[in-house]
């Protein structure tokens, strides 16, 4: 009889160990009940806990505040002559009709071509530079039209350079605006023989008279 017990009371301590294991098993592989399982971020390529991407700013459109800073491009001069260039020789007449208004942008000055039409004239290439005391400075040219610096020293570097704004030109130059001295803006016509024919005009560098200006919405002359 006692054996007959014995036995039955084994039995039950197996069945129960048994059953402690499987739970411990199921326990480490399920998910509880209501719960969704769990998905590793790394495994699907999901960012998380990072913030949408913050929106562009968009650039104001295009505008133009009034300068004092103005000179008409009306002397003329040709390399390697001693005579003044023919009309025909010059892109537009030297009446005063295209103007060097200045302007500033992020610590350089800028010339603004008032007047100037590229469709109306043949291809031209801008220069700029500062004169102080006897020397040029930051002298560069940029082309208005593919082609037209052809012989050119020394070509912008960009972002400076020509620019196209809201049909104006402008020229986004290297010269900085801490520098005192006479700011020149030319438009010079490069010929196949090497000649270059140009306007100028001269004016006295004034950064605190000259506005700023949002180039950002412009487009190089050439790309």
């Amino acid at each position: 009889m006692r054996s007959s017990a014995y036995v039955v009371v084994t039995v039950l301590v197996l069945a129960l160990l048994a059953a402690c294991s499987s739970d411990s098993e199921d326990g480490a592989t399920s998910t509880p009940s209501g719960q969704s399982p769990t998905t590793d971020a790394s495994a699907t390529g999901d960012p998380t806990g990072t913030d949408p991407a913050a929106p562009t700013a968009t650039p104001a459109p295009f505008t133009l505040s009034t300068t004092v800073l103005i000179a008409p491009l009306t002397s003329t001069y040709k390399t390697g002559a001693s005579v003044p260039p023919a009309a025909d020789e010059l892109p537009f007449p030297p009446d005063g009709s295209v103007e060097a208004r200045w302007y500033q942008s992020d610590g350089h000055y800028v010339v603004h071509y008032a007047g100037l039409v590229l469709a109306d004239i043949g291809p031209v290439c801008p220069r700029n530079s500062i004169k102080i005391v006897t020397d040029i400075k930051h002298r560069t040219n940029s082309p208005a039209s593919e082609g037209a610096c052809t012989g050119a020293p020394t070509l912008a570097t960009p972002p400076a350079g020509v620019k196209i704004c809201d049909g104006e030109v402008l020229y986004l130059t290297e010269i900085p605006t801490d520098l005192l001295g006479e700011l020149r803006g030319t438009v010079e016509r490069h010929f196949a023989d090497g000649t270059i024919v140009g306007l100028t005009s001269f004016v006295d560098a004034d950064a605190s008279a000259a506005p700023e200006v949002d180039v950002r919405t412009c487009t190089p002359a050439v790309p």
